[in-house]
């Protein structure tokens, strides 16, 4: 990682796995967290989410469900307050809710027609 005036580049630790993978950062809304896609390339590869902190001092651990298939399945969004990140798998078109702190998981009562998004409503 690195700042944005391109200084102060910190390595972060990847997966102690070699067969894992993770890309596709999300950055949560208060900057404490980031939210990565983590998967594998083998033949009955999974696909899922794991949470890293910012400063690359904790390695990334996983959260939520895992999916069978590719990478490419798998989106991901964080709620305006950070407090969930809404995960949504295109091949079943679940979406999960996550608490990214404890990794504990809720199917949502509804199916995506398509990749997830959040809108907050005004009162």
């Amino acid at each position: 990682m690195i700042r944005a005036d391109g200084t102060g580049d910190i390595a972060v630790a990847g997966p102690a796995d070699p067969t894992v993978q993770e890309a596709w950062p999300l950055w949560s809304p208060d900057g404490r967290s980031i939210a990565v896609s983590r998967f594998t390339f083998t033949d009955n590869g999974h696909g899922g989410l794991a949470i890293l902190s910012p400063d690359g001092k904790i390695v990334a651990r996983e959260i939520g469900p895992k999916t069978v298939g590719s990478n490419q399945d798998v989106v991901k969004t964080w709620t305006p307050d950070g407090t969930r990140v809404i995960l949504y798998f295109k091949g079943t078109r679940e979406t999960f809710l996550i608490d990214p702190v404890t990794g504990t998981y809720e199917k949502a009562v509804w199916n995506a027609a398509s990749e997830p998004d959040y809108v907050r409503l005004a009162p």
